[in-house]
């Protein structure tokens, strides 16, 4: 009997929260590294617009007319629920910097004129001002919240791919696995490595190739975790196939905290393996549904937003358990965070319906 595949497994989104612990231990200097924990955001991102454009294909959405845009509401439906910790964090650092700096006069005019495009996430499209002098011996810095690169550049990447998973459908596929070879062997040919800000190679619009990468694979994903799911396989390929869905994150964790070695292909074949078969539903993760992974999965992102913010406000202090004190605080930040944004959400709610 096949097992039933949960929409979102709450598996997942404990994954999801590991993979945000993987970053911030890297940030707080207690992991050796903590990229590859990014491309499974991405990989996740990827994965979930292709079954959602697949399921409004084959319901025939698409069909008619009046959908020309549709990607663009898809995509800011989706930050929707980026925007308000992103704001957060932003905001925060931005005023931290704004008293560290001491700026005043036109350094103050200047710092608040860099304000809007950080905001809208701009950065990933290559407008994002760097480099100017603010005041004396202080210039703009490549953006308020560097960590957010990610969620900049996903945002760009993100409307294109929605656009090509409307209007193609033939070569899809095909598409969707020569594409990220093409995007990381560029990268790693430039730099040796997917990590980094790649400013000897087109810069921003580098860590662009890596998400269009990342999400790409992401869909390519989706049709594998789909072929996989419709096969009908014994009890014990399937206790294999848990193995190996559980066991490649594990190793993909354990090597990043103990080596920083170059194995970016490696690593992020293993994450493509536990993704797929995890929503393949042919493992008893599939069927995994506890809220407490629910809520560590909602808490990923403010975790994940606050951290930079957290790491300047504590530099310099606690110098003796400051990656310990780090962790804890941006764990604690990001929960904060989560609270107030969805007490916010009820209260707009609440006001709306009356």
């Amino acid at each position: 009997m096949q097992l039933k595949k949960n929409k979102r497994n709450s598996y997942i989104e404990l994954e999801r929260f590991l993979a945000c612990l993987g970053i911030l231990l890297y940030h707080a200097g207690i992991m050796k590294t903590g990229w590859i924990f990014v491309e499974f955001f991405f990989l996740l991102t990827g994965y979930f617009a292709m079954r959602h454009f697949s399921a409004k294909r084959e319901a025939g959405d698409f069909s008619g007319k009046g959908h020309t845009w549709y990607p663009l509401s898809y995509t800011f439906g989706k930050f929707k629920t980026v925007f308000p910790y992103t704001t957060i964090s932003i905001l925060l650092v931005w005023l931290i910097e704004l008293v560290r700096w001491r700026l005043t006069g036109m350094g103050l005019i200047k710092w608040l004129l860099y304000l809007p495009t950080n905001l809208l996430l701009l950065s990933g499209f290559g407008v994002q001002a760097y480099g100017f002098e603010i005041q004396d011996g202080i210039t703009a810095p490549r953006m308020l919240n560097p960590h957010l690169w990610y969620v900049c550049c996903m945002l760009t990447v993100l409307i294109l791919v929605a656009f090509f998973l409307m209007y193609m459908k033939k070569s899809r596929v095909l598409v969707c696995f020569l594409l990220p070879l093409l995007c990381y062997g560029a990268l790693i040919l430039a730099d040796g490595t997917l990590d980094g800000w790649h400013d000897s190679f087109l810069g921003i619009f580098a860590c662009d190739l890596r998400a269009l990468g990342g999400i790409l694979l992401g869909c390519f994903g989706w049709h594998a975790a789909e072929w996989l799911g419709r096969k009908k396989l014994g009890s014990g390929i399937r206790i294999l196939l848990a193995a190996a869905e559980i066991l490649s994150f594990v190793f993909v964790f354990a090597l990043s905290w103990v080596s920083d070695t170059p194995s970016d292909m490696l690593k992020i074949l293993l994450l493509f393996v536990s993704v797929t078969i995890s929503m393949s539903g042919q493992t008893w993760t599939s069927g995994c549904d506890l809220g407490l992974f629910r809520f560590l999965g909602k808490l990923s992102l403010p975790v994940y937003c606050i951290q930079y913010a957290v790491i300047i406000a504590l530099d310099g202090h606690f110098v003796s358990h400051y990656s310990l004190i780090v962790f804890a605080v941006s764990i604690l930040g990001g929960l904060v965070c989560l609270l107030a944004v969805e007490g916010g959400k009820k209260l707009i709610r609440s006001v709306s319906a009356r």
